[in-house]
């Protein structure tokens, strides 16, 4: 824990690989199991961990939404020093400078439903990187309540 600068030892547990973490996050989800929860995934994300999704969604009767991604959506990044993406980092961003992608993201998300998120920063079918900053802001912005998976 101290080595990934995180206060409290518990936060933090070692895992074999991503599809054990995502399955770790998953299940640990306060899903309510009435059928009003969602989880939020992009189509151009990682297609096991997209299964593994749907596998967890089906057993806690929660619905997946998919965002439908285009290529020009996916606007090239400008790395500074820290490897840190460049999207729309505002709280609250100028409705005319959003990404279109993020605009996306935001339009499948329901404040009352959307219990998780699944993003990835380099999706595997494309090799694109993605603005997970700025994606993860506008979940918290719209979902507090949902748990982003990155």
């Amino acid at each position: 824990a101290k080595f990934m600068d995180v206060d409290d030892p518990t936060r933090v547990a070692l895992v074999s690989n991503a599809t054990e973490a995502l399955n770790a996050a998953m299940n640990g989800v306060p899903w309510r199991g009435d059928g009003t929860d969602e989880a939020v995934v992009m189509d151009i994300g990682y297609g096991g961990l997209k299964k593994a999704l749907a596998v967890v969604c089906a057993r806690v009767n929660a619905r997946v939404r998919t965002v439908q991604v285009n290529l020009d959506d996916i606007q090239p990044l400008d790395d500074d020093e820290n490897n840190i993406d460049t999207g729309c980092q505002l709280d609250a961003c100028d409705e005319p400078h959003m990404p279109e992608l993020e605009r996306k993201l935001i339009a499948a998300i329901d404040p009352r439903r959307t219990r998780f998120v699944l993003l990835d920063h380099v999706t595997s079918n494309t090799a694109a990187k993605l603005p997970v900053a700025s994606l993860a802001s506008a979940v918290r912005r719209i979902a507090p309540q949902a748990r982003i998976a990155i």
